[in-house]
């Protein structure tokens, strides 16, 4: 039996154990809040559970079926698969690596989205699914020198993933809400554990983390080790390269997917075709391949509910509902996000519904306190709630901004009120701080509607896409955008026991001079509003009492001392203090153990010696590269299209800086290594003391001063892979240093982000040391 099948039994305990631990976490979680003075486990609770684990046994004697199916011929297709590879010429090499390359890429890109649409929970532990497939890649260029693992489990095995996820979500549905689909705010404010209740809700998670860890990784591990045992017929500087090609191909796949709001069912159906495409020259396997891959495209192409329209935009799924009154509401990843109303005139006035009549008072409010504005931006305008107000309190000119194109269509399509249409709205779909970044503008009246994102990601780091927004800077930024007597007016729902309006009342105190602002609330739509006027004149109270707020300033005056504040350095809006994310240990301490499990059961013997270079290197890029986006995104906009292309040009990089090496031959690598270390110091001071501006001028230093670091890393990497002995051995470690990258970045939580470059530089400092081994000449700096 090859190493790969002793995997199946770890996945198998995991993925059974997962549903179970849940339903006891919500059962238990529920008992806590509820108060109950009775046992946990009721009669009907117990039925439940032994329905759900009778269902997950049977579900998870399929993998062991499988496993089982496959053993006896596993070794038969692995040596059908060699031989097919040795009998390739070398064109047909080169395009296998950037296939599995770019394969592997648009995968891990894929599942990411994926992952993240159905469960919530993973917009906090932001970077989980990409450690998982850099553990997968990483094995699999690891095991490039052992018996090959054929292609014919990848596709199984994204089906049996995406099966046993389908059971989480959908089969617990009924006690799966406090667990699977808790809200990240309130993960993020009760990051330090500090709550039984988080506590035990973690836990749960932990284990439904592990399974989802173990079953990313295992799909990409035959992907990974093709690709390795492919590069490895070619010079090391040759399979580099077009590993690095396939990547940034695999990228702008992704890119073009979510262009066209594409759906899981085409991602995967392309991953589908190029599996079955490269294992069509070994025919053992295609079939169970093929029907697996029609069982996967049916399953995700399964609509829970005929009358939800699901839409996958760039940044989240989104889905459509139509109430009973024929309106409609948009929901996030199953969640709650916006609901369209109908507040013209003549049809609230036949409307017997308090809530219709609070909203319309809400929609209403900055405009009597403004008094008659002309030209208004409103940031988060999503299906044009907000701009439909701005149009029945005639406003001359009104920039609309939304990040997410699909919310904007669908606002276009299905609001009654047909905000978007009117030739006074000019819609910007583009996030709040590049908008106020780029326009001329001067503003009236500038509203941040309910832009919180709840669950969506950026694509970079450990934030969410309203991260930024809500920032020290991000407000000043704002403010320079106000005319003379111009008005700001927030609004936010979900305060989290008014922690966050601590934040946001000294946020805006801040930015505005040390002026503080006036705090609003109303009982009727359960909303506080926060509104300052650039000129410091006082609101009188009559204008927003009128409309059902009281003042609640006092509230938010006091006690906000302690509060740590966002800024761009730490945009950590939904955490309330500067706390060590011990959540975030537990989880980086579950990935060690899953990653250290696979090891041990896949690899024989240790790690060369000569591999903590690699390892370091991976380890500083990753940190560099998250800085560097995190930067370039505030400069370009962190829109989806800019942080990909940023992506892109990060792999396009490091393939500039193999060229180098394959050319110029450096057999001193103590000038790149000084140059990193000049480089990164010079981006360091530069962020810390002046900041990257978003001029032509200022754009054009971001873009050098950021990507420097990346090529003279590439550029020393390269000059490591030139004269080793084994690409794939190279590349494995790199990967994994990555991943260990990846869980140094969470240190930004507690320090900020330009503690990043401090720890970048600690591991390219252990990482020169490394190559002055004179035991490995390729890694030698003298």
């Amino acid at each position: 039996m090859t190493r790969f099948l002793r995997l199946f039994p770890l996945i198998a305990l995991f993925t059974g154990v997962a549903p179970m631990a849940i339903l006891y976490a919500s059962r238990h979680l529920t008992h806590l809040r509820e108060g109950e003075a009775g046992p946990l486990f009721t009669s009907e609770f117990t039925q439940q559970f032994l329905i759900a684990g009778a269902l997950t046994v049977v579900v998870t004697a399929l993998l062991g079926f499988f496993a089982y199916r496959l053993r006896e011929n596993t070794e038969y297709m692995g040596a059908a698969q060699d031989t097919w590879l040795a009998l390739l010429s070398h064109r047909k090499v080169a395009l296998v690596i950037v296939l599995t390359a770019g394969l592997s890429l648009f995968l891990e890109l894929a599942l990411i989205r994926w992952q993240v649409g159905i469960f919530p929970a993973l917009a906090f532990y932001k970077n989980f699914s990409l450690l998982a497939c850099f553990a997968g890649i990483g094995l699999g260029y690891a095991l490039s020198g052992q018996k090959t693992i054929p292609l014919a489990f990848v596709i199984p095995l994204i089906l049996w993933q995406v099966l046993a996820q389908f059971l989480l979500v959908y089969g617990l549905s009924d006690l799966q809400g406090v667990s699977l689909h808790a809200s990240p705010i309130t993960e993020q404010l009760d990051i330090g554990l500090n709550s039984a209740r988080t506590r035990v809700q973690v836990l749960a998670i932990y284990i439904m983390l592990a399974s989802l860890f173990l079953q990313t990784a295992a799909c990409l591990i035959p992907i990974g080790q093709l690709c390795g045992k492919a590069m490895m017929r070619t010079a090391n500087l040759k399979g580099y390269g077009l590993n690095l090609v396939g990547s940034v191909a695999g990228t702008l796949l992704m890119l073009l997917m979510g262009q066209y709001w594409t759906s899981p069912v085409i991602w995967l159906a392309l991953v589908c075709a190029v599996v079955l495409y490269l294992m069509a020259r070994t025919a053992r396997g295609l079939r169970t391949s093929a029907i697996s891959a029609l069982a996967l495209l049916m399953l995700l192409g399964w609509q829970q509910d005929i009358g939800v329209q699901a839409i996958h935009s760039p940044y989240q799924m989104i889905e459509r509902v139509t109430r009973e009154d024929g309106l409609m509401t948009i929901r996030v990843a199953g969640r709650f996000y916006q609901r369209v109303y109908d507040l013209r005139a003549e049809h609230v006035a036949h409307l017997d519904d308090e809530w219709a009549q609070a909203e319309e008072s809400y929609y209403n409010l900055p405009y009597a306190l403004a008094g008659e504005p002309q030209q208004v931006a409103i940031v988060g305008a999503g299906s044009g709630n907000d701009v439909a107000g701005a149009l029945r309190a005639n406003v001359g000119a009104i920039d609309a901004v939304e990040i997410d194109p699909v919310i904007v269509a669908l606002g276009r399509e299905n609001h009654p009120e047909r905000p978007y249409d009117d030739p006074r709205v000019t819609a910007f779909i583009n996030d709040a701080r590049s908008h106020f970044r780029a326009t001329d503008a001067n503003y009236d009246l500038i509203i941040y509607g309910l832009l919180d994102s709840h669950s969506a990601l950026s694509h970079a780091a450990n934030v969410r896409v309203d991260s930024f927004v809500y920032t020290i800077e991000g407000f000043e930024e704002a403010r320079a955008r106000l005319s003379e007597q111009g008005m700001l007016f927030l609004s936010f729902v979900n305060l989290g026991d008014k922690v966050l309006g601590h934040k946001i009342y000294r946020m805006l105190e801040v930015a505005f001079d040390g002026n503080a602002p006036l705090a609003l609330y109303s009982e009727e739509s359960e909303r506080y509003i926060f509104v300052h006027r650039n000129d410091g004149l006082e609101i009188p109270a009559e204008v927003y009492t009128a409309a059902g707020y009281q003042e609640v300033s006092a509230e938010f005056a006091e006690g906000n001392e302690s509060l740590a504040l966002s800024t761009d350095d730490w945009p950590f809006f939904y955490m309330p203090k500067r706390v060590y994310p011990f959540s975030y240990l537990g989880m980086a301490a579950a990935v060690a153990i899953m990653t250290l499990l696979m090891t041990g059961l896949l690899l024989p013997g240790k790690p060369r010696r000569g591999h903590l270079s690699y390892f370091l290197l991976g380890a500083g890029f990753m940190l560099v590269e998250t800085k560097a986006i995190t930067e370039l995104g505030l400069v370009f906009g962190n829109t989806w299209q800019v942080i990909g292309f940023v992506i892109c040009g990060v792999l396009l990089m490091s393939l500039v800086a193999n060229f180098i090496v394959a050319l110029a031959k450096p057999k001193k690598l103590w000038v790149p290594g000084g140059l990193l270390m000049a480089s990164i110091l010079v981006g360091y001071f530069v962020a810390m003391f002046w900041g990257f501006q978003s001029d032509v001028t200022g754009k054009i230093v971001a873009i050098v001063i950021l990507t420097l670091p990346m090529l003279f890393s590439g550029i020393l990497f390269a000059g490591l892979l030139r004269t080793d002995v084994s690409v794939a051995g190279g590349l494995a470690a790199n990967v994994f240093g990555a991943m260990c990258g990846g869980l140094l970045e969470y240190n930004a939580m507690m320090f900020g982000y330009q503690s990043l470059y401090l720890l970048a530089i600690v591991v390219y400092v252990c990482a020169l040391f490394s190559m002055r081994d004179k035991a490995t000449p390729a890694l030698a700096l003298d």
